[in-house]
């Protein structure tokens, strides 16, 4: 995603796609798969106050309930430190159903509910690049993040 502040770029940032691995139990199987292709997030030419909205579908194809983890990654810089992302499960912007807010540069895990066989849920995600109040807004020209972010699912 590339952000701007006024009339100048500030940064560039794309959400990698997830991954989903799939994993055999003896039990049965677990096998997640992600609905749509390409970014969660492209946030491009954004000024301070920008916010970018992205959602995706996750369903366990396989016969056994799992446990999901949501992992992320994405670099520690001064673009990541500031901007913060807020992510929910099921229902946007619902608190009840929120399962991550802060930095993006601190998002590194969470827990993101279960899924019986045949199930999905649905991830909201919300970037917003906040002013710093001060010149330490224009630190941020020319940087870029990309994140990263992936589920993982545990046997139940």
């Amino acid at each position: 995603m590339t952000l701007a502040h006024s009339s100048r770029a500030i940064a560039s940032l794309a959400a990698k796609p997830a991954g989903v691995p799939n994993d055999v139990f003896a039990g049965g199987s677990i096998s997640l798969a992600r609905a749509g292709r390409g970014a969660v997030l492209a946030l491009r030419n954004a000024e301070i106050g920008s916010t970018q909205t992205g959602a995706v579908t996750i369903t366990n194809t396989g016969s056994m309930a799992a446990a999901i983890l949501l992992i992320g990654s994405s670099p520690n810089n001064a673009l990541s430190r500031q901007l913060r992302l807020a992510i929910y499960a099921d229902v946007d912007r619902d608190h009840d159903h929120l399962i991550y807010r802060g930095r993006l540069s601190g998002f590194a895990s969470t827990r993101a509910g279960k899924l019986p066989p045949g199930g999905q849920r649905r991830f909201f995600f919300h970037l917003r690049l906040p002013t710093t109040g001060s010149q330490a807004d224009d630190t941020l020209a020319g940087l870029s993040a990309t994140p990263s972010f992936s589920w993982r699912a545990i046997e139940t």
